[in-house]
């Protein structure tokens, strides 16, 4: 179950762009997850964007990291919805 509800389960089928945004003292979700997930995204040819929050946790304790989290996803959905359009 822990499995296929990981997102690497699936990478094999992955095509569109990703937006991965984590902060590195994550205690739901290891942080080591991330890097594995952006090496196998690296390999996978897929295009993918990071944001990394040092000493920050899973739910962003930071105001100011809310606000980067949220302008990185309206950005990048910008960027790739724009060019899905075209």
């Amino acid at each position: 179950t822990a499995w296929r509800s990981s997102p690497v389960s699936s990478i094999k089928t992955w095509k569109s762009p990703v937006l991965v945004i984590h902060g590195d003292d994550d205690r739901n979700v290891r942080f080591n997850q991330t890097v594995d997930l952006a090496s196998r995204l690296d390999k996978a040819g897929i295009s993918y964007e990071e944001l990394v929050f040092p000493d920050d946790v899973h739910a962003f304790l930071l105001h100011r990291n809310w606000i980067k989290a949220n302008t990185a996803t309206v950005n990048f959905l910008d960027k790739f919805l724009r060019l899905s359009a075209r």
